[in-house]
């Protein structure tokens, strides 16, 4: 058994080592606040940032720079995440593995299904056909609501951002139509956008549905 004087050591121990966590935790608090401001006020100047680069690739010649030049798709990509190993980093960690994986992680029963999926030469173009009609059938009934842009669209889904409402009361409101959409509106250059993806007829028919209910104006003729 430990002896008085033991136990007062490791007591005085902890409480040396809590005032010290305290302590980073409150410095830690600080630089990521700084650190955010710094992002939010930097945005402005990356959207025109960005605007400019594009305008620059548009009127790119044959001796652009390399950087500058189309390229052919490339069949996968090796995405390099960077994290930290000193400091109480365990959830920074967490938080970067969190949000590297929910896009981009693919299960290996997914890939194969892809993989066979790809290789029938018969479905990719019924399928290609099919997203495109339905791009168009949704595209035209969002079209007539007054309330929003319309953005085109060659993808499997489709941009469009509201001029008075919010995402969030928009996308709250489709949810209670059993509709479920994304609120984009905090990327970069889609303040007051959502996004619908191109799902399949049906579920398309019951987006469609709940338009009305989404957007109370009154639709064009």
């Amino acid at each position: 058994m430990p002896s008085l004087k033991a136990i007062r050591t490791r007591i005085a121990s902890v409480k040396s080592t809590q005032k010290i966590t305290r302590a980073m935790k409150l410095v830690s608090a600080a630089r990521l606040r700084r650190a955010q401001d710094a992002i939010i006020g930097a945005r402005p100047y990356a959207n025109a940032l960005a605007d400019a680069v594009s305008e620059v690739a548009l009127r790119a010649g044959d001796d652009a720079h390399l950087l500058l030049e189309k390229r052919e798709p490339v069949g996968r990509v090796i995405l390099v995440t960077l994290t930290s190993d000193r400091g109480l980093a365990g959830g920074f960690n967490a938080n970067i593995f969190r949000a590297v994986q929910l896009p981009y992680n693919v299960s290996a029963l997914t890939h194969a299904v892809a993989v066979k999926i790809a290789k029938d030469d018969a479905v990719i173009p019924r399928r290609v056909d099919q997203c495109a009609r339905e791009r168009a059938k949704i595209a035209a009934a969002l079209a007539k609501v007054e309330s929003i842009d319309v953005h085109p669209s060659t993808t499997n889904f489709i941009l469009f951002r509201l001029k008075s409402d919010t995402p969030a009361a928009v996308h709250a409101r489709f949810l209670e139509q059993g509709v479920l959409i994304r609120d984009v509106s905090m990327w970069p250059a889609c303040e007051g956008c959502l996004r619908v993806s191109i799902g399949t007829p049906a579920e398309n028919d019951r987006f469609i549905s709940a338009i009305a209910q989404a957007f109370p104006a009154p639709a064009r003729a």
